[in-house]
């Protein structure tokens, strides 16, 4: 009886860690005119990529681009669907607009964050603009050239895994305790 609720158990955990979750992660590039650009997104990983972007912040040399203010993402075809965009741990797959308005509803961006592939098949430029103060930078297409190499994506841990390797770690300590008292 025992063996058979020690299998459910663990089937029930196989089918838990299966489920698709969105998770948070971080991003930088470092340019070559050392402007470093970093932020935020949640998504759904998925091999190289990351989808279903949202939840996005974005900094340019720490300063909140943008204001702080929520950003929209699409894909770079122009189709303006939200939440189309694609990231890439490794910086050669993505394929992303970021903007500050809803332009689907006749929002105008002031600020914007792009990185595609505009002259081949990997991710071959990426560039901010803030129309505010009319400034900005990109590498790719002619200018500096990009590099993957420079982009950066990682997973941020969240508490509650914390939480469960130190559960994980005292139920293993106690089953110890018990044998060795047994």
């Amino acid at each position: 009886m025992n063996k058979i609720i020690r299998l459910l158990a663990c089937a029930g955990l196989l089918a838990a860690s299966a489920a698709a979750q969105a998770a948070s992660y971080q991003f930088s590039y470092h340019f070559l005119d050392g402007e470093v650009l970093s932020g935020s997104f949640d998504g759904n990983a998925n091999g190289n990529l990351i989808t279903d972007l949202s939840n996005i912040s974005i900094s340019v040399n720490g300063a909140a681009f943008g204001g702080g203010t929520h950003f929209y993402s699409f894909g770079v075809d122009g189709s303006y669907v939200d939440g189309a965009g694609l990231a890439s741990f490794d910086g050669k797959a993505n394929q992303f607009l970021f903007v500050n308005a809803d332009v689907i509803h006749g929002g105008v961006p002031t600020h914007s964050l792009v990185s595609g592939a505009f002259n081949g098949s990997q991710t071959d430029a990426l560039g901010f603009y803030d129309a505010i103060a009319g400034v900005g930078y990109g590498e790719g297409d002619g200018g500096d050239p990009y590099a993957a190499a420079r982009w950066s994506v990682t997973a941020v841990p969240e508490p509650a895994t914390y939480a469960m390797l130190l559960g994980g770690l005292a139920l293993t300590g106690a089953l110890a305790r018990r044998r060795k008292l047994a």
